[in-house]
């Protein structure tokens, strides 16, 4: 079969043999809703959202502009979404120094924090956030922070770490000055972070939000829980620190591009036959450009674990930056540092980001040239789309159940099973293999 180079559209891999509906189907148990919510929106994005129709006032000639998906795993939607917010944060941020840090965790506790994602998330980031405040506090300021959530390596497995962008500096704790600080100890900040991400797993524990994974089931109470940890209080954790930034600016475009988007650009997807997918990637160990091959249902399966549940913050911030707080305290560091406010970034319109990327007019009429007019909208409730997948995931749901009795009851009476009543195709046994310690 011919191979497929250049940019391959994730869209088109879901599509092509109805990939992620045999996806869906196999793992119909392990998938959260925010996942299939989340892949069906960007399947429909330009085709089922409704359109715009522009119209020439001159020619009549008319021309329908699809609305889009607006969801985080659409490469376009995405891209769109975390330029808006790279301006935005660019723009409202404080021009001094910077410091980079990247926080990891062993790789022991990986499933633990992939089977109980959102609680174990959450304390990793209180974790980071609390021991550079405590940190700073001690030293007499209060830095900016901005934290990301980054739950993938390059090679699309789960490792999640939390890159941060600190002030080289803060307001003093009277506000009265400007202290600045170039000097951070991660000799120091790793015990420190280790010490809180265990107390924090240790509480959760404790009030039953921490379940163990399939790996660690007999860990049942607080005792042997504790005494599991025990061994990480002496491993060593990683923790990255960067140059001093004379300026945010890459750093914060570098973090935030897979904040709001697929874990994967698709220009690093270089072929696709449809039956397996290859991509590049950085090995971080030698440092050079590599490429995997991967079945289409694994390489599904590794993209869609890294979708966020509904609400779940992959962009923080603290400090000074804290979303209650940084309209005051930004505007006193600027007013000590003798710093102007930088304009908000204006609204671009799709128009114009059209115009900036193929740098041609979409509205301008293709006969005569003259500017097309907004003529009509069509909406299609958000609602009625959501219901007609959740009334699919419910079948495919029924459906497996159905099929699981089949084979238990075929077993029971010592006779090979009859195909299923389903007819539902079957992911391969390396995908499942992959897909069966935790939920995706």
């Amino acid at each position: 079969m011919e191979m497929i180079g250049g940019a391959v559209s994730i869209r088109r891999i879901f599509l092509c043999r109805r990939a992620w509906l045999v996806f869906w189907a196999a793992n119909i148990l392990l998938l959260r809703w925010a996942i299939v919510w989340n892949v069906a929106r960007m399947l429909l994005c330009r085709t089922g959202w409704g359109h715009k129709e522009y119209r020439c006032p001159r020619c009549k000639t008319t021309r329908r502009v699809p609305h889009t998906c607006k969801s985080r795993f659409c490469s376009s939607c995405g891209k769109a979404a975390v330029d808006r917010w790279v301006e935005t944060t660019l723009s409202s941020i404080l021009d001094v120094p910077y410091q980079h840090l990247v926080f990891t965790i062993p790789q022991e506790l990986r499933d633990w924090i992939r089977k109980n994602r959102n609680p174990a998330l959450n304390a990793l980031f209180r974790a980071v956030k609390d021991t550079l405040l405590l940190w700073t506090r001690q030293r007499g300021y209060r830095p900016g922070l901005i934290l990301v959530l980054h739950t993938f390596g390059a090679d699309l497995k789960w490792n999640s770490h939390i890159h941060v962008i600190i002030t080289c500096g803060g307001l003093s704790r009277d506000e009265t000055r400007w202290i600045e600080n170039r000097f951070l100890p991660w000799q120091c900040l790793k015990p420190m972070v280790r010490y809180a991400f265990l107390e924090e797993l240790k509480k959760l524990f404790k009030a039953g939000e921490l379940k163990p994974p399939p790996a660690h089931k007999g860990i049942r109470s607080y005792e042997s829980f504790n005494s599991y940890l025990t061994q990480f209080y002496k491993k060593e954790w990683y923790v990255h620190l960067g140059k001093s930034l004379e300026s945010a600016d890459f750093t914060v475009r570098y973090v935030g591009r897979y904040g709001k988007r697929p874990v994967i650009a698709e220009s690093r997807i270089t072929a696709f036959d449809g039956v397996s997918v290859t991509f590049e990637y950085r090995d971080r160990a030698t440092g050079e450009n590599t490429s995997l091959t991967l079945p289409v249902q694994e390489f599904i399966g590794r993209l869609v674990m890294h979708i966020p549940d509904r609400n779940f913050r992959c962009l923080r911030h603290a400090g000074l930056f804290a979303n209650r707080i940084r309209t005051e305290k930004i505007a006193t560091a600027r007013r000590l540092l003798k710093q102007t406010p930088k304009p908000a970034p204006p609204r671009i319109s799709w128009r114009e980001m059209f115009q900036n990327t193929f740098h041609r007019d979409p509205l301008a009429c293709p006969r005569c040239g003259d500017t097309m007019r907004l003529a009509g909208v069509t909406f299609v409730r958000t609602a009625d789309i959501r219901g007609r997948v959740m009334d699919r995931h419910f079948q495919l749901r029924n459906s497996h159940v159905a099929q699981t009795r089949h084979q238990k009851q075929a077993a029971k009476a010592k006779r090979p099973a009859s195909p299923p009543p389903s007819g539902l195709a079957r992911a391969s046994p390396r995908a499942q293999r992959h897909l069966s310690l935790s939920p995706v």
